[in-house]
């Protein structure tokens, strides 16, 4: 192990530089970054699925093809709209992660333990302030 780590040390050093650049160029251009990411992001749900879907052929008899199935469909086509609009994609994930924290933050004693019927009413919620905020602001990220 540690020779390991001797002889790759100059790699490290330079994989390390690198991603403090780049964190810092995250920092100087977020919204470029954050562009970034969706795209990135969008690329993966694509190729998850699509690799998912593969996976999927002539495994009918698996448990839960059917969702399995929806999953796939799900996965390529978010993926698909990221890539489309990378500004519509920046703010349904900033939603998401408002809602997210929102009921991470919540104390454990104020939740119900089946929030099923909750969680469906916030991802509703969120699909609406989605819809609103991009056909209110359809230039945020464009400029």
């Amino acid at each position: 192990m540690r020779e390991t780590v001797k002889r790759f040390s100059l790699w490290y050093l330079i994989e390390g530089v690198l991603l403090v650049v780049a964190g810092i160029l995250a920092v100087v251009f977020p919204v470029v970054s954050s562009a970034a990411a969706v795209i990135l992001l969008g690329w993966l749900l694509i190729v998850s699925g699509v690799l998912q879907g593969i996976s999927l052929i002539g495994a009918h008899h698996v448990p839960h093809f059917w969702l399995q199935l929806i999953s796939v469909i799900l996965a390529v086509l978010v993926g698909l709209l990221f890539l489309r609009n990378p500004a519509q994609g920046m703010l349904t994930i900033t939603l998401l992660l408002i809602v997210f924290f929102m009921i991470e933050g919540t104390p454990s004693g104020s939740v119900p333990d089946c929030i099923d019927e909750g969680a469906v009413v916030l991802f509703v919620l969120v699909g609406v302030l989605h819809r609103e905020l991009a056909s209110a602001m359809p230039n945020v990220v464009a400029g």
